[in-house]
């Protein structure tokens, strides 16, 4: 008998390249004031409302309806939830400036896409604690060679115009293959929490409009 091996409750991480208009976007992000100063991200300079802007009102139409293919990987339909960006922000990396790893505590999804790079460019990876066929902790690390099966790691290569979405709760970084360390970087990235478009629910999250805060 040939011995099967199952992988079951894979993480899904969609990826996409966009067809959109990458001068009208990078113009907006530059004539706006969306661009960090330094390296790092606009969270850090306060510059998250990317989506309230009108000269980028049709990339995050694109965005929404991406994440409505993300949904149908799952046989979910987009008209079940209203779809909310809740905030959004250029980054800039590379140069020897990484992004560490970090999730998205505050986000159902999260969304980064590559509006211009350098090449080289450092690949997005995304991370887990612990991977679930460890037998005890850190036992993978003695592994001889890596495999989808115990890998705690996977990375991607990027190019301009991918789109990447994920769980928010996912972690994820930017960091160099082999010491080959990317030019820089700039991307938009965002969070999305989805709503219930129906009240007689038990599961899921409620419009703000519904909400009485104290």
């Amino acid at each position: 008998m040939i011995a099967k091996v199952h992988q079951i409750f894979p993480t899904v991480v969609y990826q996409n390249n966009l067809s959109v208009d990458k001068e009208s976007i990078l113009s907006a992000l530059r004539n706006n004031n969306h661009i960090p100063v330094n390296y790092g991200t606009g969270e850090m300079e306060g510059k998250i409302l990317l989506h309230k802007d009108p000269d980028l009102e049709d990339f995050f139409d694109v965005i929404v309806n991406e994440v409505g293919e993300y949904l149908d990987c799952f046989h979910i339909l987009k008209s079940e939830y209203l779809i909310a960006v809740t905030k959004s922000w250029a980054s800039t990396s590379g140069n020897g400036n990484f992004v560490p790893m970090h999730h998205h505590s505050c986000a159902h999804l999260t969304f980064i896409y590559y509006v211009d790079l350098e090449s080289p460019v450092d690949p997005i990876w995304f991370c887990v604690d612990k991977n679930p066929n460890e037998c005890f902790g850190d036992q993978f690390k003695s592994s001889w060679r890596k495999n989808e099966f115990n890998a705690n790691e996977v990375y991607f290569k990027v190019s301009i115009g991918d789109l990447f979405i994920f769980p928010g709760s996912l972690a994820h970084f930017t960091a160099p293959l082999k010491g080959d360390v990317g030019k820089k970087r700039l991307s938009i990235a965002g969070d999305i929490l989805l709503l219930n478009t129906k009240m007689d629910v038990e599961q899921g999250l409620m419009p703000p409009n519904y909400w009485k805060v104290f």
